[in-house]
């Protein structure tokens, strides 16, 4: 596992513009080196999508912890390396390294950055608490940042959002509701499909 630049196969694939497979003889490797060096090298306009078939191929190494978080760190310091950083990739990136306190640190710097930052820093909490688990959610809250970051990644603001919406696009009409409520009243059938 020497492979470098010099590597005729990562040589090749370079030369013929094939950035995936270079990719994948680095991860193959083992070589986060290689991995950012094929990332550098490849025109601004794949770097992202490159990055997010890096982001793919993680599941083959599953097995090997050390090499994964390599691997993740690699792909959080490339991510943000892009001109238009994806930090929501990098923040999936963080909690499959299982680091709470990065993406709560990330959320925190974004809500300090005024409007702009603060509105990135709720769309990145949204999404957070619709894909990671209750207890990461719960770690990210433990770090100290903003209530209403707090409020949305306990999955309070969903809720309430979620009730909102119900309460406002509600067209029951509560008088033939209240009139079936009571004829049923009097009879044992049907009930439960009133209530």
């Amino acid at each position: 596992s020497h492979l470098d630049l010099r590597s005729p196969h990562m040589a090749e694939s370079l030369q013929l513009s094939q950035f995936k497979a270079a990719l994948g003889i680095a991860i193959e490797a083992r070589r986060t080196d290689l991995l950012s060096k094929t990332v550098q090298l490849a025109p601004a306009n794949q770097r992202a999508g490159l990055l997010v078939y890096c982001e793919q191929s993680l599941s083959t190494f599953l097995h090997n912890r050390a090499f994964r978080g390599q691997l993740l760190r690699a792909l959080i310091k490339l991510y943000s390396g892009l001109p238009n950083p994806d930090f929501v990739a990098m923040c999936q990136c963080m909690i499959a390294l299982e680091d709470p306190k990065a993406v709560a640190e990330l959320l925190s710097q974004f809500a300090e950055e005024g409007k702009d930052g603060t509105l990135m820093a709720f769309q990145i909490a949204f999404d957070l608490s619709q894909s990671c688990t209750q207890q990461f959610l719960n770690r990210v809250v433990a770090e100290s940042m903003s209530e209403q970051l707090k409020s949305i990644l306990s999955g309070k603001a969903t809720i309430d959002l979620n009730l909102q919406f119900l309460i406002k696009n509600n067209k029951t009409d509560m008088l033939v509701l209240k009139s079936m409520k009571d004829a049923v009243r009097n009879t044992m059938g049907h009930t439960a499909t009133v209530i």
